[in-house]
């Protein structure tokens, strides 16, 4: 059982991921990062310095991290919280750049839920729009539904069409 130490640990860990991390990707390369440099900051400083510099979260977290017993138990809980987080799995045509990815997770975040996660997912079958998942519902509005779905309508149009054109 997690002792309340422990808790507010994990819920100050959770926070500053919270903060720095707009994807569930991102989050865990964040806590897998973290894990490594306590781990090397046990068996030797020099590596330290150039894991710190790469996470959201400052010397004094890393030290309390490292000179604890409970720093596994405390680094699987935030993994645990983490994935726990509401996410909103989204489907582009083409990937996004950070700038992109900031700019889409602080939309979200302040129109849907302050500690959502996106996990992101490539498919150019979402060209001419996205389609994403939320609350285990799937929506689609990329254009290759659309006209899929609008096929008979499509087809009315360009036959009547289709004369003057030739």
């Amino acid at each position: 059982m997690s002792s309340k130490k422990e808790e507010v640990g994990a819920d100050a860990l959770l926070a500053s991921l919270i903060a720095s991390a707009y994807t569930l990707t991102d989050a865990h390369a964040c806590i897998r990062a973290l894990a490594d440099a306590v781990e090397r900051s046990r068996f030797g400083a020099a590596a330290e310095d150039a894991a710190r510099a790469a996470l959201p979260w400052g010397a004094a977290t890393m030290h309390a991290l490292a000179g604890g017993e409970d720093a596994h138990d405390t680094l699987t809980e935030l993994a645990r919280r983490a994935d726990a987080l509401p996410v909103l799995v989204l489907y582009v045509p083409a990937a996004l750049s950070a700038a992109g990815v900031e700019r889409l997770g602080r939309w979200c975040r302040a129109n849907i839920d302050p500690s959502l996660m996106l996990s992101l997912h490539t498919d150019p079958a979402a060209a001419g729009g996205c389609i994403f998942a939320w609350q285990d519902h799937l929506h689609d509005f990329s254009l290759s539904y659309f006209l899929a779905k609008e096929r008979d309508a499509f087809s009315r149009v360009l036959a009547a069409h289709a004369p003057a054109v030739v």
